[in-house]
């Protein structure tokens, strides 16, 4: 119940608390970044960078940005509960400079 109640919770507060700000990628969407949820949901906050490599494993991809989900799952691969993980690189459905928006514009 604790699980449910917490995926729910973690999941509105991404899409709502996060909307407008830090938009990296050039998505589809409205997703965007946000520092200071993304270590309370567990790397979750790092929205923009899932939606424009949904594959990956990682969802922080700068050292700045902390994605503890992605540490427990490395943890998990080194005792072969999972495999198969992919980086942002192989992941990538375009190639990074495609995706990768100028923050300046």
């Amino acid at each position: 119940m604790f699980a449910a109640g917490y995926c729910l919770t973690a999941c509105l507060i991404a899409v709502h608390g996060a909307s407008a700000v830090n938009r990296r990628f050039h998505t589809n969407d409205r997703s965007s970044n946000n520092a200071w949820l993304a270590p309370l949901l567990f790397g979750e906050g790092w929205h923009n960078n899932h939606r424009a490599f949904p594959a990956a494993t990682r969802c922080g991809f700068l050292w700045y940005e902390i994605d503890i989900l992605y540490y427990l799952l490395r943890a998990l691969a080194w005792l072969g509960l999972v495999w198969d993980l992919r980086d942002a690189a192989a992941a990538a459905p375009r190639p990074w400079s495609e995706a990768l928006r100028a923050t300046s514009s």
